[in-house]
């Protein structure tokens, strides 16, 4: 029995890999998607290539409905590399492949905010009952550390704890404080909504909210002050590869379709703290919950 065709499944996407070794390109599709639904990560993008074995210059310009090829063995399939047969002079002539310019569209983050903000939905298996932390600052680094309080729905009498730090740039009036900072213990008064992004399903695990986080935070506090807050949490993907296969799109219409790598929600949250500080800042870390 062949081994090919040959199906693997990476978040909602299915990628086909024909018993020719082509994968025919579907809107959305990327070869880091082929990467990690065939070998689980984003390091063997160099597997792919055009018919007869001709390279893919621009490994983030791909075609809709044009026909990728995977030459090699596909994991756990036996045999050896196959060869893509030429075929005879004036037979079955290659089709040109059109490849636009790639450029990074600013406009692209106006798609992304907007798609977000029709898309994400309060989660209805968890809400927000609190948090606390800090933060501190040096020049324009800041560090955090939080920990943020939900309880899910179905048990409300247990508030589950997860864990955060994170790093980053702030920018804001000088304080006249070489170092400045701010405290909000979680006794002190906070509000907080917690949302989900559609690819998620119509839950989030605990698994579904630890991992990487991005965080913009705008606040400022002379003893005494406030701050607001919006994270998004679950990244499965390195930050850097997010940015790139958002930016790479010429279409952004075709977003929904990309969002296996997208984070799995976001959380909203404003309250009261204490300390020195005044200005933005956005930061990049990871939440985690104890196994206790």
């Amino acid at each position: 029995m062949s081994f090919l065709p040959a199906s693997y499944i990476w978040g909602n996407r299915v990628v086909i890999v024909n018993a020719d070794r082509s994968i025919d390109v579907q809107p959305g599709d990327s070869l880091s998607a082929y990467s990690a639904a065939i070998y689980g990560n984003f390091d063997h993008i160099g597997k792919f290539t055009r018919r007869h074995r001709e390279p893919i210059i621009n490994k983030n310009m791909i075609q809709v409905n044009e026909k990728i090829y995977h030459p090699d063995p596909l994991p756990e399939e036996p045999g050896q590399s196959a060869n893509l047969i030429l075929p005879p002079a004036g037979n079955l002539p290659r089709q040109p492949v059109n490849h636009p310019t790639q450029a990074a569209n600013p406009h692209h983050l106006n798609q992304f905010i907007n798609w977000l903000l029709r898309t994400m939905n309060p989660i209805p298996n968890w809400r927000f009952v609190g948090s606390g932390g800090g933060d501190f600052g040096i020049a324009c680094f800041t560090g955090q550390y939080f920990h943020l309080g939900l309880q899910e729905k179905s048990n409300p009498t247990q508030t589950e704890w997860f864990y955060a730090l994170a790093g980053g740039l702030s920018i804001g009036p000088d304080t006249g404080f070489p170092v400045d900072g701010t405290m909000a213990p979680v006794s002190m008064p906070s509000l907080g909504t917690i949302f989900k992004v559609p690819t998620a399903g119509s839950h989030l695990s605990r698994e579904d909210i630890c991992g990487t986080f991005v965080l913009l935070d705008i606040g400022a506090a002379f003893i005494g002050g406030g701050s607001a807050t919006i994270f998004m949490f679950g990244f499965k993907m390195p930050l850097e590869l997010v940015y790139r296969e958002f930016m790479r799109l010429l279409d952004g219409s075709i977003m929904p379709s990309q969002f296996p790598f997208a984070p799995s929600g976001f959380v909203t949250m404003a309250g009261l703290n204490m300390g020195l500080n005044a200005g933005v800042a956005l930061r990049l870390g990871t939440m985690q919950q104890p196994p206790f």
